[in-house]
């Protein structure tokens, strides 16, 4: 991953993220009206994928972080946009996951439900834990 567009990538992530989160929605409503899975299963396929993309983002800005070669302006964007998966993003989406094992799922599917909403935990300690570095990182700079 190339540092000078991390920020970028996040931001782009996380707005195809919110977009999936409100596809899934929608896709949801219409299922419990009588339509078809498919537009859900591939929204939720890749809201996954998005999530697991997340993910390998905040890992990389966790890395950044630590070995302090980002501006100011960078740090400040990270942390705003990382408090909003922390917050949001994942609340959201895990939200959607359990509409879907409540109303759709069989057996099987209730398992592939609970490895994603272990994922999604920890998608969210991965968050926490940037946005800890975030801390750090501040106030060594603004020493």
């Amino acid at each position: 991953m190339n540092r000078t567009n991390i920020v970028q990538m996040l931001e782009d992530t996380v707005y195809k993220h919110s977009r999936y989160v409100e596809r899934c929605k929608i896709a949801l409503k219409r299922v419990s009206q009588g339509k078809k899975l498919d537009k859900l299963n591939e929204g939720l396929s890749n809201l996954a994928k998005l999530s697991k993309r997340l993910e390998e983002i905040l890992r990389f800005i966790s890395d950044s972080l630590s070995s302090k070669n980002l501006s100011i302006e960078e740090i400040e964007s990270i942390a705003t946009i990382t408090f909003y998966i922390y917050e949001v993003s994942v609340e959201e989406e895990r939200v959607i996951w359990l509409k879907y094992a409540k109303e759709f799922s069989n057996e099987q599917q209730i398992e592939d439900v609970n490895a994603h909403l272990m994922r999604l935990e920890h998608l969210k300690n991965v968050a926490k834990e940037v946005l800890d570095n975030v801390e750090k990182c501040s106030t060594f700079l603004f020493r």
